[in-house]
């Protein structure tokens, strides 16, 4: 047992790759609910089934080991208004993230606050946690450009088949062509917003096929910084 003041060697000293890392500590966490208050009318919903989601953590600098939390929780279907929801699991992690809040606000904090880099910050985080900051945005940023893919889809009006008669059928061809060939450009373009350097002629592309997608640019303005 180690003593006041006794000097305690970092496991992860001189480790280079994330693969060499000791295994995560898993800890067990529930959020599991035989019944809960439906979010939308508040009606008492039952349990529909049960899921477990995988949260990142610190680790513990005793065992030099990362900590996973694996957690369990509940669904529930409303009866009254048929909406489905999750147990609130909103003290450890904000919904669909992987990491908890101590985990972001240690990544807000490196980069924005103490003005570090994403990479090394990045491998900070990396030791603390086993997990790659930048992997996880560039995941997150190719995802969004997929629900921006799809939103544009649903701006195409439906029509007959054939060749359009008529100045207004036309005009909604028209349309329809011009959407789908955004929808083209951003999938086959798609790595542009994740390059982390673009030539000139490539920023021309972008600027291009994100007109009028103001979210896009704030996408690729979140990439410029890694």
């Amino acid at each position: 047992m180690f003593g006041p003041g006794e000097y305690v060697a970092d496991q992860t000293e001189g480790i280079t790759r994330v693969e060499d890392l000791p295994n995560p500590k898993l800890v067990r966490r529930s959020r599991n609910y035989k019944r809960r208050p439906c979010p939308l009318c508040e009606h008492s919903a039952y349990r529909l089934r049960t899921v477990t989601r995988t949260l990142h953590d610190f680790g513990d600098s005793l065992s030099g080991r990362p900590r996973d939390i694996i957690l369990t929780y509940s669904q529930h279907r409303c009866p009254k208004c048929n909406h489905y929801f999750n147990a609130d699991m909103n003290d450890l992690a904000l919904p669909r993230s992987h990491y908890t809040h101590r985990v972001v606000s240690m990544a807000v904090r490196l980069v924005v606050e103490d003005g570090l880099p994403y990479r090394p910050a990045s491998w900070h985080l990396w030791q603390s946690c086993q997990f790659h900051i930048i992997k996880e945005i560039t995941k997150d940023i190719l995802k969004a450009v997929t629900q921006v893919r799809k939103k544009l889809k649903q701006k195409k009006t439906k029509r007959p088949r054939g060749r359009p008669s008529g100045k207004a059928a036309k005009r909604i061809a028209q349309k329809n062509k011009r959407v789908q060939k955004k929808i083209a450009e951003l999938f086959e373009r798609r790595h542009l917003f994740v390059r982390h350097t673009l030539t000139h002629k490539k920023k021309k592309i972008l600027q291009r096929i994100t007109r009028g997608l103001d979210q896009l640019h704030t996408l690729r303005m979140i990439m410029d910084e890694v």
